[in-house]
């Protein structure tokens, strides 16, 4: 039987040491495990709110290592620091450190489990136990702070991919948004985050397992992409906050719908290339969405999409959706091919070829409402390389 599952609250606002305070006094926390990386961990808007929960009498321990691509051992690593009794694992930071505090979770919880064995029919027996985890995420994009997915790195002698694992129990219990954090990110996370949202809407739209609820909010989070970024890149606060909410609400579609092949192949070659999540799996999308629209179902929203940018929002007609992503891409300067990052055409058809059959093996392939054979997705894989 479906069900639709979110984080239990979402709390909005300028303040998350106050957001953050008060749902740990309603939860009678005591104890705090904090996870973060070094970045985040100098931040002011960060120690102010690690002093608010020191001055609400809450112990709090800190976890500042996570890297920017965490590799698959990092959850028992986190564990193995939180020391007894803790009450709530905080994650603040972007996908990476959230998905870490997932991994950690699961560790704290069930140290017999491993991470690579975490699926959404493997029942693992945490959910509302403590310690639970509360997100803070500091990025307008991942959407991970509602969502089941640990994306974590694998190394295995030669192949360097993201493996991409996932249960509905390890979902945060709250996510805390505060649009004061992702106004502090660089401008190429801004755009990588934002196209990330993009992502993760339209290919929730295009799942085969999407339902009416997951599209109401992923066709809102991309209207939201589509007519927001280019103003929260220039400065628009308000246009920065309903990215915010964007990046959360097509979590929650996602989570309720699977993802697709956009996400296979980012998940598959971004490791191996060393290339922002959000940057690759952007220079993918438009190529997928191509593919998924001779799928009669995924057009008709796709084109109702489009036409609620154009006739509500005034965006200029294109031939198809497609169309409004490029013109996105060139507006705020996310790339659309390979190329633009400085890879090799010889480098990149190597890693094609080593890598093209982890695609398959990603569980977000899944969800794909057109399967490519091998031969017509090494094409999509090598058209990418060159800008659109």
């Amino acid at each position: 039987m479906p069900e639709i599952v979110l984080p239990r609250r979402i709390i909005f606002g300028e303040d998350a040491g106050e957001g953050v305070v008060g749902l740990l006094g309603t939860l009678g926390a005591r104890k705090v495990l904090v996870v973060t990386d070094e970045v985040i961990s100098r931040l002011e808007k960060y120690t102010q709110l690690i002093s608010s929960l020191k001055n609400a009498g809450i112990e709090v321990v800190e976890y500042r290592s996570v890297p920017p691509e965490p590799p698959v051992e990092i959850g028992e690593e986190i564990a193995q620091s939180a020391g007894d009794h803790v009450d709530v694992i905080l994650a603040v930071g972007g996908g990476s450190v959230i998905d870490a505090a997932k991994a950690a979770l699961v560790k704290l919880h069930r140290p017999d489990v491993e991470i690579r064995d975490v699926a959404p029919f493997n029942i693992l027996g945490i959910e509302l136990s403590r310690p639970i985890l509360v997100a803070v995420p500091t990025t307008a994009g991942t959407g991970s702070d509602a969502s089941y997915g640990i994306v974590l790195t694998v190394q295995e002698g030669d192949r360097h991919y993201k493996m991409a694992v996932g249960s509905l129990e390890v979902v945060p219990y709250s996510s805390v948004l505060d649009p004061g954090f992702p106004a502090t990110a660089p401008h190429r996370i801004k755009v990588g985050a934002a196209i990330d949202i993009l992502s993760h809407a339209l290919e929730a739209l295009s799942s085969n397992n999407s339902n009416v609820f997951s599209d109401a909010l992923a066709e809102k989070a991309a209207i939201i992409v589509f007519t927001d970024l280019k103003k929260a890149l220039e400065g628009d606060d308000e246009a920065l906050s309903r990215l915010h909410l964007a990046a959360t609400m097509a979590g929650i579609a996602f989570t309720n719908s699977g993802l697709g092949l956009a996400h296979a192949i980012a998940h598959s070659l971004g490791g191996e290339l060393g290339i922002h999540h959000g940057t690759m799996v952007g220079i993918v999308l438009p190529r997928v969405v191509e593919l998924n629209m001779e799928d009669p179902v995924v057009a008709g929203k796709l084109e109702r999409l489009k036409t609620i940018l154009e006739k509500a929002y005034g965006l200029p007609v294109k031939d198809s959706i497609v169309g409004h992503i490029i013109e996105l891409y060139k507006r705020v300067g996310q790339p659309t091919g390979i190329k633009e990052l400085g890879v090799t055409r010889d480098m990149y058809n190597d890693i094609v070829m080593k890598m093209k059959d982890e695609v398959f093996h990603d569980p977000e392939i899944a969800y794909a409402p057109i399967i490519p054979d091998p031969e017509r997705l090494e094409k999509i894989l090598l058209d990418i390389y060159e800008p659109r």
